[in-house]
């Protein structure tokens, strides 16, 4: 909330009323520790009735259990007989370390021995009829006899009342002891105020105008080195959180000079390339005016396939160039539908055909017979497939090899599985990650082939769009594996639209 500029007070008025503040803070401090300290009263008292309470109830379970035992002698009753006894000797325990210190904790230790000693005399009753050796008659006398259960209940009743009395007394020393923080709490706000009455005067205003002095000397590019002398520690970290901000708009100062170049290195980059491309079409176009009329079909036909490489090649740039303009900007959507994925992988391959050709790869195909219906946006899968495939071919050597693959995921049928193979250079696993952040190139890569570093960070992007995650493996020398999936079309699926980005990790093919 803003205040209106004539609310604005000294730094005497801020400590009045700070002092203001901290009294009324020790006196809700002290009537909160009182309260809490009853409470807590409260809750021991419920704990341990609640405690003296389970331990009968599992006490009779048990004696109800062995009763059963005796009478029938079917070892079941025993085996549901024995979670109830570590049941009870939990509680046991819990009671010894809630009682410990009351009046009542003599009566526990009691309740412990009788307890014991109630479970020994049924334990040598159990074991004598799990040895064949108590009559039937005797059994039923052990079983109908249940005046040790309820002495045993009496103690527990009697050491029940006294954890009352108890409470009552604890809760008067509670009460003597509350008061007494109470005033102590009051006592040391009062002293914490004179002291910081005294800090503030002395260590605050003075460092507080230099601070601003400095500041408003200060140029953008130069670093902050002004340290407040004299000053309390929360002006000097004042002082450093100004030095890291002064560092981070330096670095952003740094990095946005270091953009505006980058961007006229790739201006300069992408003329380049372009100006490369259109000499070659240019010259193919000069090539074939002067072969018209020549009856040798293979000249025009090596012209040809140069010219629709660098006019296919053009197309692949710009078309990323634009796609990442897109992202950039935000105005990069997707509409989810029914795609044939086959189809779409086949097209790609169909357009590319003359790159891979040029340079005598074998690409192999391993799709289905059958349409594979996807949800997905048909213009960005078919980026994303042509992305895959043409930098598999951009970074694959003469000769080498390439593999296309789509199937359905093993572990999840519902989805579909993708992947374009390579006997490439491979990337680096400290690569690994660079290579999605769009603009870069490894330093292999840039030795192989030209290009701007932009199309696995669009596919990357528009896959994440559709809720999937292009995933990569690779060895320097040893190739690449880039995968990724999607969910198979259903017809109860719901109505496709627009789509945003949720990572989901793909399946390893």
């Amino acid at each position: 909330m803003k205040l209106p500029a004539s609310w604005n007070i000294s730094l005497r008025a801020q400590l009045a009323l700070t002092l203001s503040l901290f009294l009324c803070l020790a006196f809700g401090a002290g009537a909160s520790f009182w309260l809490l300290a009853r409470r807590a009263s409260s809750d021991r008292e419920l704990l341990i009735a609640s405690r003296l309470d389970a331990l009968r109830t599992a006490l009779h379970e048990v004696d109800d259990l062995a009763d059963r035992y005796l009478l029938t002698g079917d070892p079941a009753w025993l085996e549901r007989r024995r979670p109830l006894l570590e049941r009870a000797s939990g509680v046991r325990a819990d009671l010894g370390r809630l009682m410990t210190g009351t009046r009542a904790a003599p009566l526990q230790a009691g309740l412990d021995v009788r307890a014991s000693r109630r479970l020994a005399r049924e334990e040598a009753g159990l074991a004598l009829r799990r040895q064949g050796r108590l009559p039937p008659a005797r059994a039923r006398v052990l079983a109908d006899d249940q005046r040790a259960l309820e002495a045993l209940d009496e103690y527990i009743l009697r050491l029940r009342q006294m954890n009352l009395d108890d409470v009552q007394a604890r809760q008067q020393d509670l009460w003597k002891s509350s008061r007494n923080a109470f005033l102590l709490a009051i006592l040391a706000c009062l002293a914490a105020c004179a002291l910081l009455g005294l800090v503030l005067t002395v260590f605050i205003s003075a460092p507080i105008r230099a601070l601003e002095k400095y500041a408003r000397a200060w140029s953008l590019g130069e670093p902050w080195e002004h340290v407040p002398a004299h000053a309390s520690q929360e002006l000097h970290s004042l002082a450093a959180c100004m030095r890291e901000m002064t560092a981070q708009i330096n670095q952003r100062y740094e990095r946005e000079r270091e953009l505006n170049l980058f961007k006229s290195r790739l201006v300069a980059l992408v003329s380049h390339e372009f100006n490369n491309s259109l000499t070659i079409i240019d010259n193919c176009t000069s090539r074939l005016n002067e072969l018209e009329g020549d009856p040798n079909p293979l000249k025009k036909e090596e012209t040809y396939r140069m010219l629709s490489a660098n006019v296919r090649s053009l197309g692949i740039a710009t078309t990323n160039l634009l796609g990442m303009a897109r992202l950039e900007t935000s105005r990069f959507s997707i509409t989810l539908q029914r795609v044939d994925l086959r189809a779409v992988i086949t097209e790609a391959v169909e357009r590319l055909e003359l790159l891979y050709r040029r340079k005598r790869q074998t690409l192999t195909l391993h799709i289905p017979d059958e349409p594979l219906l996807v949800r997905a946006d048909p213009q960005g899968l078919a980026m994303v497939i042509t992305n895959l495939l043409s930098n598999a071919i951009k970074y694959t050597p003469k000769e080498g090899s390439i593999t296309i693959g789509l199937e359905p995921v093993a572990v999840d049928p519902g989805r579909a599985l993708t992947y374009v193979r390579d006997t490439g250079i491979g990337i680096s696993p400290e690569d690994q990650v660079k290579i999605f952040q769009g603009y870069y190139r490894t330093k292999a890569g840039q030795r192989s082939a030209k290009g701007f570093g932009v199309g696995l960070f669009l596919a990357r992007n528009i896959l994440e769009a559709h809720g999937s995650q292009l995933q990569v493996e690779s060895q320097p020398e040893s190739g690449s594996n880039f995968y990724f999936t999607l969910p198979v079309w259903r017809s109860e699926a719901p109505a496709p639209g627009p789509a945003a980005g949720a990572g989901q990790a793909a399946a390893k093919p």
